[in-house]
């Protein structure tokens, strides 16, 4: 087969491939679904889709502080506008996890939160943690 024909044929199924699918198709419906599920309005007159908060869920303002202790059962808090934020959790090795708030803060359940000035990921002390944590 020549070089050419065979670059023929190449340029041929690219096009061909970039034309496969549905130019009509709405991606709205799967985003639209997906934040459904994410998210229940906080009452029924508000017009956005806010995660409800649960009942005795703690102010963030009064868990994430610096030297405090993370309730050992901590599942989120409720920030300052009244939002709903879930636990965001980094597995470690030993079945434990480490929580961290706002790029700033972090803690074991049961132990002292941390503040750091800089994101989590440029702190060397939250990345020594962290690797002891994955080890």
């Amino acid at each position: 087969m020549s070089s050419r024909r065979v670059l023929g044929i190449a340029g041929l199924v690219a096009v061909l491939a970039a034309g496969c699918g549905d130019d009509d198709a709405d991606p709205a419906p799967t985003l639209a679904a997906e934040r459904s599920v994410e998210s229940t309005p906080t009452s029924s007159t508000s017009s956005s889709t806010l995660p409800s908060v649960p009942p005795g869920t703690p102010s963030c303002a009064s868990v994430w502080q610096d030297g405090a202790t993370l309730p050992r059962p901590y599942g989120g808090c409720a920030d300052q506008s009244g939002q709903y934020v879930s636990k965001d959790a980094l597995a470690c090795s030993s079945g434990q996890f480490i929580v961290r708030y706002d790029d700033r803060f972090y803690a074991v359940p049961g132990g002292t939160v941390h503040a750091v000035d800089a994101p989590l990921d440029r702190d060397s002390e939250y990345r020594a943690a962290a690797l002891r944590c994955r080890a």
